[in-house]
């Protein structure tokens, strides 16, 4: 586990946040990122990759804390308006990068989809 200075974590919030995508509750995304530092890098890459690829989605990125059992990451989400092989696609390309980003690294990254009714 690689541990990060508070600042450095603002700074990669601020970051994020720039990136059209909302926190929901940052003090555990903060908490995560201190304590997972190593995710910085590719948790920035991911956002600025989401927003270039889906300009009109709605992004967040917060803490996944299971209930039952001690597993927690962090998740991208995208909620987009329409599914198509198009989308499909870009996620598809956007998980295969990140995979090769989150290689060795002390905590994880999730993208997840979901579609606006």
């Amino acid at each position: 586990m690689v541990v990060a200075g508070q600042a450095l974590i603002d700074g990669v919030i601020e970051r994020v946040t720039q990136k059209a995508v909302s926190i929901i509750r940052p003090s555990d995304v903060s908490e995560y990122l201190v304590n997972h530092a190593d995710l910085t890098g590719p948790v920035e890459l991911a956002a600025a990759d989401a927003a270039a690829r889906f300009a009109m989605a709605r992004l967040s990125l917060q803490l996944y804390q299971d209930p039952e059992i001690d597993d927690h990451y962090l998740v991208l989400t995208l909620s987009l308006d329409s599914f198509d092989e198009n989308v499909a696609e870009a996620i598809a390309n956007m998980h295969a990068h990140l995979a090769t980003q989150l290689v060795n690294k002390s905590g994880w990254l999730q993208i997840s989809p979901t579609f606006r009714v």
